[in-house]
């Protein structure tokens, strides 16, 4: 099984390394990825480059800092 860890280092952004993973190498059938923050836009812009997975799971963390310091004015 191979690994590989994405970064936002040097201009490349998720959907880059994304597209270029998924693009230029087409025997992928399976995926796991944790992605640290991606909004609904974002897995609409990734979705077309998973057709041809079999089986995708995407763990997603989820900016939720705004409403827990929301949630924190009322303690």
């Amino acid at each position: 099984m191979h690994s590989h860890i994405f970064t936002n280092k040097n201009g490349n952004t998720l959907m880059r390394e994304f597209e270029g993973v998924l693009s230029n190498n087409p025997t992928i059938k399976n995926l796991d990825a944790v992605v640290g923050f991606l909004r609904a836009s974002g897995y609409f812009t990734l979705r077309p480059f998973l057709d041809n997975i079999n089986k995708a799971r995407l763990l997603v963390g989820i900016n939720v800092m705004r409403w827990r310091d929301e949630f924190m004015k009322y303690r």
